[in-house]
């Protein structure tokens, strides 16, 4: 789903390329870090509430950031308006 929504949001192969780029970088340093920290958080405390609720935490941070990456418009748009020509 992810790849499908770089394309939709950019017009042109170097706006993909660009976003591609970010959004995967810190879309898999992020997703390297939570189970290490879910693994530790459950070997810290000896049960399973703190790293669930570590869990549902992602979920509601996750669920905002999903409007915001399906409202309209590309990254060469939003580039143009603040930077001038793409």
């Amino acid at each position: 789903m992810v790849l499908v929504l770089l394309s939709l949001r950019s017009r042109t192969h170097e706006g993909a390329v660009a976003l591609s780029g970010f959004v995967q970088s810190v879309g898999y340093a992020i997703t390297a870090t939570i189970p290490l920290l879910f693994g530790l958080l459950h070997d810290a405390t000896d049960g399973w509430t703190l790293p669930l609720g570590l869990l549902a935490l992602v979920i509601l941070i996750g669920i905002p950031a999903s409007f915001i990456v399906a409202r309209g418009g590309t990254i060469e748009s939003a580039w143009e308006r603040r930077h001038g020509a793409w």
